[in-house]
């Protein structure tokens, strides 16, 4: 019942029909597995004579399948509905994804996906398939790429944001146990929690990182999302001049950052990000609650580059960058220099 399709689960789908061409007499539909991790259970749906424009369901026959034990993570699970009445005969693909190692914390005005392997927003980039992004009050998605990132020079940087070709994410963090919300948390109203590591990466630190996220259904407390970073030391050794921070690629306008402007407020100690011509009129906010070591670098997308010596700058220059645009931006909130004894 957490809307998650899980290995070993049987899962029940029902499915609202709209007939929008010609009248039917005794229309049959049956769902087909085109996959290797599912074996339907129930099929069959016979709905009869329909009219045009009418519509109907099976929520008196619905299908049913059973998930595979050996299931892995993000496993497309495609599915073909077949149609048929007399001599007519068509179908529709339908799909989901399996065993999904991200999930969507929604339940105050924040909707944000989180992954279990250090992404934010959506976990496939550059095809932003998996996932929804970063939602406000019901709004459009405000972010095309989030990552926590980490480093303690520019030959050692972990994260998973895009690299310097920019057609695909770097990959540096690898899922110990899956993101899963509870709802109620011990905490917060909603609250998820995931464990990673380095381990993949190409130039590691030797880290375990623990994501708690917090939201709260009060109105005073609905605005905000918290995320909370349990980095270990698991090298063995000292790791010193550590910075962590978190990397976002925000269009305040779906599908294009034009015109974008990000700015740091050293009143309030926290970034910002909005539309030039406030339309659409949402700021957001991005700021470190644990420490006052701030930092804060405002990026244009256009020269950035993404290099790893990037990123080390991005990471570990204070607040010597804090505004650009209008134009296509992203950010980087970030707090160090942390030195962390082995095993703490």
């Amino acid at each position: 019942n957490n809307g998650i399709l899980e290995p070993g689960e049987t899962i029940t789908v029902n499915i609202q029909f709209k007939n929008f061409l010609s009248p039917a007499a005794s229309l049959s539909v049956s769902l087909e597995s085109k996959n290797s991790y599912s074996t339907v259970v129930n099929g069959n749906f016979i709905e009869g004579a329909v009219g045009t424009l009418q519509t109907f369901n099976n929520n008196l026959s619905k299908f049913t399948f059973k998930l595979s034990q050996s299931m892995p993570n993000n496993t497309p699970l495609d599915f073909l509905l077949h149609f048929s009445d007399g001599s007519y005969s068509d179908f529709q693909w339908i799909s989901a994804i399996g065993n999904p190692n991200y999930a969507t914390q929604v339940g105050n005005d924040i909707s944000l996906t989180i992954t279990s392997a250090g992404n934010l927003g959506f976990n496939d980039y550059p095809n932003n398939q998996q996932g929804t992004g970063f939602h406000f009050s019901g709004g459009p998605n405000y972010m095309f790429e989030g990552s926590l990132m980490l480093a303690n020079s520019s030959v050692r940087v972990v994260d998973q944001v895009r690299d310097s070709t920019q057609n695909e994410e770097k990959v540096s963090f690898l899922n110990v146990q899956p993101f899963k919300i509870s709802i109620p948390g011990s905490i917060s109203d909603i609250q998820g929690m995931t464990i990673f590591n380095d381990n993949i990466a190409a130039h590691k630190l030797g880290v375990n990182v623990k994501l708690q996220s917090y939201s709260f259904i009060d109105p005073a407390d609905k605005g905000y999302i918290i995320l909370r970073y349990t980095i270990t030391n698991t090298s063995g050794a000292a790791i010193s001049n550590l910075y962590a921070g978190l990397f976002f690629d925000w269009d305040m306008i779906d599908g294009s950052g034009a015109n974008d402007l990000t700015a740091y407020d050293s009143t309030g100690n926290f970034g910002y990000v909005h539309h030039q011509g406030s339309n659409p009129d949402t700021t957001i906010g991005i700021g470190l609650l644990s420490a006052n070591n701030y930092g804060f670098y405002a990026i244009l997308n256009s020269s950035f580059g993404y290099t790893e010596q990037k990123k080390w700058t991005a990471l570990s220059s204070g607040l010597t960058n804090t505004s650009a645009g209008p134009a296509d931006i992203a950010n980087v909130t970030s707090s160090g220099p942390y030195n962390i004894p082995a095993g703490s």
